[in-house]
């Protein structure tokens, strides 16, 4: 495998479906592309967002757990499906697995190592979701394109129009400027990419 030259951000949404291994592996092989994936928090970002409101919790308290939580789910993929491995150096990505496995990113250790200095620059507050942090790092890494996987269709092809109907987050349409965006649904039968609209 060369060089990952796309970003592939699986929304946390998909790690509930059974065959999601699968699919990843359907998907990648019509990509035909070096990627390196990055998983958002799903589930577990949920219950971050219901203790924040519980509690209290400082915006940087929460938006580090999120972050945390997306590294969580980094290591469940590696370790439950055959298709990923996980990494969190930005080097690993050149570095040609020996089992051909794709790469999926632990953010949190990643940001935490000292890695991606405008990404860990980002407002910590929850209009900064996963979305908005791998397009970040999609740039930061100089990738020139981001694929967001998600459990829907798109309801426009603008990413203004999607971020106010909180598909993608309130930060995103700032991020993305200067990638090539495609979105798929991956709970559909067929796998299909549409274009979105940065502007």
């Amino acid at each position: 495998m060369a060089e990952a030259k796309k970003v592939v951000k699986l929304g946390g949404s998909l790690l509930s479906l059974p065959d999601l291994d699968e699919r990843l592996q359907r998907l990648f092989a019509i990509l035909q592309t070096p990627v390196v994936v990055i998983p958002g928090g799903g589930g577990t970002a949920d219950i971050i967002r219901r203790m924040d409101r519980q509690f209290q919790l400082s915006p940087a308290a929460s938006h580090d757990a999120a972050v945390a939580a997306m590294g969580f789910n980094a290591g469940l993929l590696a370790r439950t499906g055959k298709t990923l491995r996980l990494i969190h150096d930005p080097a690993d990505l050149r570095r040609p697995p020996a089992d051909g496995r794709i790469p999926v990113l632990d953010v949190y250790r990643c940001l935490n190592s000292g890695f991606a200095e405008r990404t860990r620059a980002l407002p910590a507050h929850w209009g900064v979701t996963s979305d908005s942090i791998a397009a970040s790092l999609a740039t930061e890494f100089g990738f020139s394109d981001l694929l967001l996987l998600k459990s829907c269709e798109p309801a426009s092809r603008m990413v203004t129009e999607l971020s106010a109907q909180q598909a993608v987050d309130e930060w995103f349409p700032k991020v993305c400027q200067g990638l090539g965006l495609e979105w798929c649904n991956l709970r559909a039968d067929e796998i299909r990419f549409q274009r979105i609209e940065p502007a």
